[in-house]
């Protein structure tokens, strides 16, 4: 998908919404209330279509290549082999791979490094998920330092490094790992963690 097309499609939603609410004032002008379900549902419509391309655009412009995400996640593995291969069933030696709106919001955060970043710029980024702040969480899994503070009654993120802790991550990678397989003892995993 390209930027023009995501561009073209947010101005036509756009201009829908505002062809719809002149109509309404129109309506409004000639003493006629106006179909306030009609204008609801014709935000959503426009709401929806906005954000989607949003969320498209930002994938576009944000992650070309191998991202930030994908870079430490393998550097992550690696990390992994060398602190636990021999001690730690190869198996577990893997590192999740978080796909979806992850690598977009550190892309994102990685472009504003020090900087704080409100939370409604990322929901903007990910077509205004409800879970968007847990997503940004998240890549502290990846070692990276993301802190958080209330500004004027917003949640803002701020992003220290582009370098994640792969110690760090390569600790909370080997523990879900084990803390999800079912078929080990809680005893099995204590030995498997152990320093």
């Amino acid at each position: 998908m390209s930027a023009y097309g995501n561009l073209r499609r947010i101005k036509e939603a756009l201009e829908y919404l505002a062809g719809f609410a002149q109509s309404q004032l129109t309506t409004l002008q000639e003493g006629v209330e106006p179909g306030f379900e009609q204008l609801v549902d014709a935000y959503v419509k426009t709401h929806r279509t906005v954000a989607d391309e949003f969320e498209a655009l930002s994938r576009d412009v944000l992650v070309s290549g191998d991202s930030l995400l994908e870079e430490t996640r393998l550097a992550t593995e690696r990390r992994m082999k060398q602190l636990f291969s021999g001690k730690v069933p190869d198996q577990y030696l893997r590192a999740r791979r978080y796909g979806g709106v992850h690598p977009v919001l550190l892309e994102y955060l990685a472009r504003h490094v020090g900087e704080p970043v409100p939370a409604s710029k990322l929901r903007v980024l990910t077509g205004d998920q409800v879970h968007t702040e847990r997503r940004v969480r998240a890549l502290r899994d990846y070692g990276f330092s993301i802190s958080w503070k209330h500004v004027s009654g917003e949640a803002q993120y701020v992003l220290s490094s582009t370098s994640g802790d792969l110690d760090v991550a390569a600790r909370f990678q080997l523990r879900k790992n084990l803390q999800d397989d079912r078929s080990l003892s809680s005893e099995e995993k204590a030995r498997f963690l152990k320093p």
